[in-house]
């Protein structure tokens, strides 16, 4: 899974905005948290596991 902020960022800016990602990315940063446990019930497990899969950012 791809976790770290900026690919988090990547990911899930298509599903959620650039405003609301903005917004978790720096309180994930700030509160030392990973970003999946802030998106909370914005998407479900499985979209958040498909947005964050390393092969999500592979051109097919």
């Amino acid at each position: 899974m791809v976790e770290s902020s900026a690919e988090a960022a990547t990911a899930l800016s298509p599903l959620l905005g650039y405003e609301t990602v903005s917004h978790l990315v720096k309180k994930a940063l700030k509160e030392q948290r990973p970003i999946r446990e802030l998106v909370g019930d914005r998407l479900t497990t499985a979209e958040l596991d498909q947005a964050l899969a390393p092969t999500a950012f592979f051109v097919k």
